[in-house]
């Protein structure tokens, strides 16, 4: 999952054409155009919105120059819902150093939605998984 946000230039909402990434006439971003840390989104005078369709959040940048897509909190804990429902075998952040601080930290929400770590010393067996080929232990010809 990501702790990081994407702007689009010129979208209206989710889904929406655009131009490219970044902001117009300026190639910002935390450490790429158009990328912004999620703990840096707060600074990007964004209008948070939120997509029922995608049951997603982003923010329409108030110079309306585009968007600006993004986990929160509550979708990290739908996400884990899903995860969890599935019997898949966690979940991963990226960019991690990217991620908030307190009740906004998405890697600390999944951590505490997902309830506790397994402690198993073989992480690789998965016998309830509803995927043939984790159940199997990912032997060849699955």
């Amino acid at each position: 999952m990501p702790a990081y946000g994407r702007s689009f230039i010129g979208a209206s909402g989710m889904g929406e054409p655009h131009s490219g990434v970044g902001l117009p006439n300026k190639a910002l971003g935390s450490w790429e155009a158009g990328v912004w840390d999620y703990k840096a989104l707060s600074k990007q005078g964004l209008e948070i919105m939120y997509d029922e369709k995608a049951q997603a959040y982003y923010g329409k940048y108030q110079s309306g120059g585009g968007i600006c897509s993004y986990d929160t909190p509550e979708t990290i804990q739908k996400k884990v819902s899903y995860l969890k429902q599935r019997g898949l075998g966690g979940a991963m952040f990226w960019e991690a150093s990217g991620d908030g601080r307190g009740q906004e930290s998405l890697v600390g929400t999944s951590f505490r939605s997902l309830g506790n770590l397994d402690q198993t010393e073989n992480l690789l067996v998965y016998p309830d998984s509803r995927y043939r080929n984790i159940v199997s232990g990912m032997e060849a010809g699955v």
